[in-house]
């Protein structure tokens, strides 16, 4: 029976934290990574530095309960959704905040263009470079549409308008 808890329990944080990252990597909106150190810490308890299963039991009870907003006992398509938004609003929150913080040559708390375009630097040119097929100094219709993420899936983020 404790090994049968332990499962499901186990089963539900992976569930929950790979299925965000699977989601948010499928919408190409933000990093697949997972930050596990932070996950182990979450999931320690007592901070003792190791896990035991009722911790693991107990925390993935905590996230199933959390996630089961009607309180049916099940989870719904809608819930998982909705739990998983949320856990990327956290991710992106914290992020974006990082990404201010480190551009903000000014540090008056926003990013004009000027901060944004000198702190792109080598990245904007690698990135123009790799996309600039022909070395020509200009990126044609064709280059653009080849343009590619490692691992070769074409690139969905962002929008000129």
């Amino acid at each position: 029976m404790t090994y049968r808890i332990f499962t499901a329990s186990l089963g539900a944080i992976c569930t929950l934290a790979f299925g965000q990252a699977a989601f948010a990597a499928s919408q190409g909106k933000v990093s697949q990574t997972i930050d596990r150190a932070a996950l182990f810490t979450q999931l320690d308890v007592d901070g003792n530095g190791v896990l035991t299963q009722e911790e693991l039991a107990k925390a993935g009870q905590l996230r199933f309960a959390k996630a089961d907003s009607d309180k049916d006992g099940f989870l719904s398509k809608a819930e998982v959704r909705n739990q998983m938004l949320r856990s990327m609003q956290k991710r992106i929150a914290g992020r974006s905040a990082k990404m201010v913080e480190r551009r903000d040559i000014d540090k008056d708390g926003k990013l004009s263009l000027e901060e944004m375009q000198a702190t792109s630097g080598k990245r904007g040119t690698k990135i123009f470079a790799r996309l600039d097929k022909n070395d020509d100094g200009a990126v044609s219709a064709e280059e653009f549409e080849k343009m590619r993420r490692p691992g070769g899936k074409i690139h969905s983020g962002g929008s000129l308008n």
